[in-house]
């Protein structure tokens, strides 16, 4: 029994006890040592949103060419990632660690223990906001996981992130930057590098597709098949808590998007609602928006026009901040203090579509 702390402990018998100044970063040492035993390709993947769902659908995609070893649902902080980390074995021959930061100074811990071969930068938007002085800022932070990589990929419509990239990564031929156009009906050409790839899609939706570019740029450069890629593309399943469509009680829908609660996050689940037809009437169930950066007035403010825009009915507010601020929300809705509130409130949400975010 070996015990890692930071205060003087009573004498244990039979343990070892070790005092360190900080047992996150002594877990993290221990992390980034046993990443180095290890030289098989290993994928990191970072951003504002879609880390969790790339990190799925890639470890999906590429079960039946690697023994993939990933980030256990999203454990991306700087405790999560350590523990990721940790799994790495002789039994494996790809890893695959999403990274999320909140604040400068936090991903360079990550890259020591991640040691990206290959990186993937989803997006950069507005999660986190409170913790960076500028996006241009938050993304320089976030590049830096990417500086020892062979390969990072990034779409080019990201100007932000490109500029990011080229302060960190020392060959600009190791910048893997992609290009999508809209051919036939859900068949886009994807263009990178030398590569050209036509691909059908199953996804309308932009955040969607976006995610699923990464992933077939990401098969394409791993050498995998341009009809492997198509075949794992037309299986790609829900993942947990992001845009998960259910059919509900009361004849309604239900739109699971609770992982997240950002502002990017909020207008991507938005959209996603405003694109159901199943019934007419659109609902939204929602928290406390924290990490903007925003004072709460223009906050939430600007949370009622995305409903306004998206033509939402009815809304209900759980939270101590929401309800302060319920002045800024014209649109028909109810407030509670917490969840407790609401669920004894027996409220019925029935024959509608209901997001919750």
């Amino acid at each position: 029994r070996l015990f890692v702390v930071e205060k003087e402990v009573v004498d244990l018998d039979g343990a070892s006890v070790l005092k360190v100044a900080s047992s996150i970063e002594a877990m993290q040492c221990i992390a980034s040592y046993h990443r180095s035993l290890f030289d098989y390709p290993v994928l990191g993947i970072t951003g504002s949103n879609g880390k969790t769902i790339v990190k799925e659908w890639l470890a999906t995609l590429l079960n039946q060419s690697y023994q993939v070893v990933k980030s256990p649902k999203s454990y991306n902080s700087q405790v999560g990632v350590p523990l990721s980390v940790w799994q790495m074995s002789e039994n494996d021959n790809l890893g695959i660690f999403e990274a999320g930061i909140s604040k400068t100074g936090e991903m360079a811990n990550l890259e020591k223990i991640i040691k990206p071969t290959i990186g993937i930068f989803t997006n950069i938007g507005e999660a986190h906001n409170e913790g960076f002085t500028s996006k241009i800022e938050k993304a320089e932070e976030k590049a830096l996981l990417f500086k020892g990589c062979q390969k990072v990929i990034y779409s080019k419509s990201e100007k932000i992130i490109e500029e990011a990239l080229l302060r960190y990564v020392d060959d600009k031929s190791k910048l893997i930057g992609w290009t999508a156009e809209q051919l036939e009906q859900n068949m886009i050409r994807i263009s990178f590098g030398e590569h050209t790839i036509n691909l059908r899609l199953k996804f309308k939706e932009p955040y969607f597709l976006e995610n699923a570019i990464h992933c077939a740029v990401v098969m394409k450069e791993l050498g995998l098949d341009e009809n492997v890629i198509q075949s794992g593309l037309n299986n790609l399943p829900a993942v947990k808590m992001r845009l998960e469509l259910k059919q509900a009680v009361g004849q309604s829908y239900l739109i699971d998007d609770t992982y997240n609660n950002d502002l990017h996050g909020m207008e991507v689940a938005l959209d996603f609602l405003s694109r159901q037809n199943q019934k007419r009437t659109k609902s939204v169930i929602f928290s406390d928006i924290s990490q903007t950066g925003i004072e709460g007035a223009a906050l939430y403010s600007r949370v009622n026009q995305m409903f306004r825009k998206n033509q939402v009915a009815k809304v209900i507010g759980i939270g101590k901040e929401v309800e302060k601020y319920r002045a800024e929300i014209d649109v028909p809705s109810e407030y509670f203090p917490d969840t407790d509130a609401f669920l004894k409130s027996n409220h019925k949400l029935a024959d509608e579509v209901v997001l919750v975010k």
